[in-house]
């Protein structure tokens, strides 16, 4: 499989990750105004995306509110690690 496509598939499927249920959880019991959650969303799956493209080569380091979107994340077990 050619890179291109490799990173089209990878950029389909982590924009298409649904965390309607992680943010509400965010919201209702983390603290998180619903914007705010919403808007890191979308950051962390362009750190997802950015890091799947260029990892290999560089250390990406996610900002705080990534940070704690992507532990959040760690904490639903299944779906991390699909």
């Amino acid at each position: 499989m050619s890179e291109v496509r490799f990173l089209e598939e990878a950029r389909v499927y982590i924009y298409a990750m649904d965390f309607t249920m992680m943010i509400n959880k965010m919201v209702n019991h983390g603290n998180w105004r619903e914007k705010d959650a919403l808007k890191t969303e979308k950051l962390y799956k362009n750190f997802l995306f950015l890091n799947r493209k260029y990892g290999d080569y560089h250390s990406l380091p996610p900002s705080e509110d990534i940070d704690e979107f992507w532990h959040n994340h760690i904490l639903d077990t299944e779906r991390y690690h699909q």
